[in-house]
């Protein structure tokens, strides 16, 4: 993908309160101009947006009247195009801009030398955490059994919640398993004393990294906070209401989640990038498609928009329902009774783990490699 610098003015000018630059391809010159003497007109067009733009305008193909409005934007931002470095990107700004720019590209100085590092920089940031290292055994028994008691966190709000942890491989294709504590910081068991655990999937069906919009579902730490009013839309959803999940607001926040072992560790960053990047509306949901492709890796799953999902429909032999499942689960592990009234009770955080690069299903075997059974 070719970088245009009027492609990437839009979001800079929502960021600096500038008029947005965006031009459609089929705008001539003169109509270009429009749209840069309006916002000079109104006050809204800044040096950093008016230079940016006017790199896109034959110059020489204007009428004597955009000739002169040129001149006099140009003349009333006299000084200003060698001061770019008076604006400024914070982190967040600028990771937003490189979540949307292809890995390669380079950043025009145009933009100014503080902005284009701000952005380089995030860039750099993001293709660090592209180089993925495996957890330790020793990490994911640190996360699983030495996380943070929560009775103080927001003022006791998941206090008597539930921890839940996803176990992933890195290539997202392949299905990931989740695991539970209950209210009493215990891992959840069947009757006969066997783990709890149930499969799902966390793959983004257009195959989009964690920082983009659809994205799979990142690493890191994820609150619970209630279920959907009800179970609609069930082709995309399921039958049953979906599990809703929020960002933890702030990385100091993640931290307080977190075993200290792990604070300085980059993994729950993807966490931190996408909601920054301001991702929503992840969820914990069946589906009311059906997988016709048992060759597919993640069979009988099926990806979504960057949400959790988990196995839902009749397959041969078997008709799945791990929604009801999650839900049962879930309100059990709080100490309360597996019914419809109790189900907007739920409560507790999420922690999504990427454990290796290896090539198949995260399944009970793989969890006891790394002490939790």
């Amino acid at each position: 993908m070719k970088f245009l610098i009027s492609l990437t003015l839009f979001t800079i000018s929502q960021l600096s309160a500038n008029i947005d630059i965006d031009y459609p391809s089929l705008l001539k010159d003169s109509e270009k101009v429009e749209v840069l003497w309006s916002g000079y007109q109104s006050g809204e067009l800044e040096a950093l947006g008016f230079y940016s733009a006017i790199s896109e305008i034959n110059l020489n193909n204007l009428e004597v009247r955009d000739q002169l409005r040129i001149a006099q934007i140009k003349n009333s931002f006299k000084g200003e195009k060698s001061s770019f470095s008076i604006y400024k990107l914070n982190e967040a700004q600028a990771m937003k801009i490189a979540s949307e720019l292809d890995e390669f590209t380079k950043v025009s100085m145009r933009l100014g030398e503080d902005v284009a590092k701000s952005i380089e920089k995030a860039q750099a940031q993001l293709s660090d955490l592209a180089k993925f290292q495996p957890k330790s055994k020793q990490q994911i028994e640190d996360i699983v059994f030495n996380t943070p008691d929560v009775a103080d966190y927001k003022n006791g709000q998941y206090h008597n919640g539930v921890k839940l942890f996803l176990f992933c491989r890195h290539d997202r294709s392949y299905p990931c398993r989740f695991v539970l504590k209950d209210m009493h910081d215990r891992l959840v068991r069947n009757s006969y004393g066997e783990l709890w655990s149930l499969p799902a999937l966390a793959k983004s069906a257009g195959n989009l990294p964690f920082y983009k919009t659809n994205g799979y579902t990142p690493e890191g730490v994820h609150t619970i906070d209630s279920v959907m009013p009800e179970a609609n839309r069930v082709l995309s959803f399921g039958k049953f209401r979906r599990v809703i999940l929020n960002w933890v607001p702030t990385d100091a926040d993640t931290r307080k989640l977190l075993p200290r072992s792990n604070h300085s560790s980059k993994w729950w960053r993807a966490a931190s990038i996408a909601r920054n990047n301001g991702r929503k509306w992840l969820r914990i949901h069946g589906t009311g498609r059906i997988n016709k492709r048992p060759s597919s890796k993640y069979y009988p799953h099926m990806p979504t928009a960057g949400c959790v999902s988990v196995r839902e429909g009749s397959y041969p032999g078997v008709t799945y329902k791990d929604q009801r499942v999650i839900l049962d689960s879930l309100m059990k592990a709080m100490g309360l009774g597996p019914v419809f009234m109790n189900e907007p009770k739920i409560k507790g955080l999420l922690y999504v783990i990427e454990l290796d690069q290896k090539e198949e299903r995260v399944s009970v075997e793989t969890l006891k490699e790394y002490g939790i059974f």
